[in-house]
């Protein structure tokens, strides 16, 4: 009987095995990855936004800009996109005494000073400041309003007292937020921890309903997404997105910039492009690997 050699990523390895070709429905998995031009990605994104002015049009030398950009547990391509975000103002005559980066931390822990390094990169490391968020310290929180279901959106200080933020991240499934990536870097990632408390909470659909909507690729609907969209709409100064999408191999593939709600659709429609598969019958058992 023919059978089907299987593997699977496993750790820092791989994980082999074979399964009856009878038994098998399908394999899916991303194409092999090829070659990209980050930085032609990167700067093509920012001269050609989203609904939103260029990046050299939207900031002015006496700005004073919060850069927002995940931590350590999600691979962003930062230590690769930051210096030139920073260049870029730099060349526009914003001072780096003017630019703070903020880690999005939502309720993980602070990072070390060798993980900061990592996710910023060498070239800003020691030039830029670099802040963990604190959710928990209510003297560095200011509350903007609170949505409809009842979260307070209340943000760092430092990032929504600053004239302009831009706000990185990826772009990616997640799995009760729809993806992850644009408003994500806001709320939870530089939120009160009541505020990512509650948010989260609405994965259980307390409002009612036989199922949630907090699910992988949907935002229609989906309570978290929707909740963390009103809490991102609170009287934020001007906000200038900048998402990457990475390839299997962790290389910028793509990238979206621009408005904070149409650039981040825009981004997850292209994620889906790539990253989806359309499934024509339920299996009994999927193997999966991160």
């Amino acid at each position: 009987m023919k059978e089907h050699h299987c593997q699977l990523a496993y750790g820092r390895g791989k994980k082999n095995f074979s399964l009856k070709s009878r038994n098998l429905l399908g394999v899916l998995k991303v194409g092999a990855s090829r070659r990209f031009a980050p930085t032609s990605i990167i700067e093509s994104s920012l001269d050609q936004p989203v609904e939103s002015l260029s990046f050299n049009d939207f900031f002015s030398p006496k700005d004073k800009v919060a850069i927002v950009c995940s931590d350590i547990t999600r691979y962003t391509g930062s230590d690769f996109f930051l210096p030139i975000l920073v260049n870029r103002l730099s060349r526009l005559g914003v001072k780096d005494s003017s630019i703070a980066i903020t880690i999005a931390l939502g309720i993980h822990r602070a990072q070390t000073e060798a993980e900061i390094r990592e996710i910023v990169g060498d070239k800003l490391f020691g030039r830029i400041k670099v802040y963990n968020h604190n959710p928990g310290d209510e003297g560095s929180l200011k509350l903007l309003g609170i949505t409809a279901r009842g979260t307070r959106a209340a943000f760092n200080r430092r990032v929504v007292e600053s004239d302009k933020i831009i706000l990185t991240g990826a772009l990616g499934f997640h799995y009760f937020a729809g993806f992850s990536g644009g408003r994500k870097g806001l709320m939870p990632g530089v939120a009160s921890y009541y505020a990512c408390v509650n948010n989260h909470l609405l994965v259980l659909n307390p409002q009612g309903g036989k199922e949630t909507n907090a699910i992988t690729g949907k935002l229609h609907g989906n309570p978290i997404h929707e909740d963390m969209m009103e809490a991102c709409s609170q009287g934020l100064p001007p906000v200038f997105l900048f998402n990457s999408i990475l390839s299997p191999d962790k290389q910028i593939m793509n990238a979206v910039s621009g408005d904070l709600r149409l650039a981040f659709e825009k981004g997850c429609e292209i994620f889906m492009e790539d990253f989806s598969f359309p499934v024509l019958e339920k299996a009994d058992l999927v193997i999966a690997s991160c």
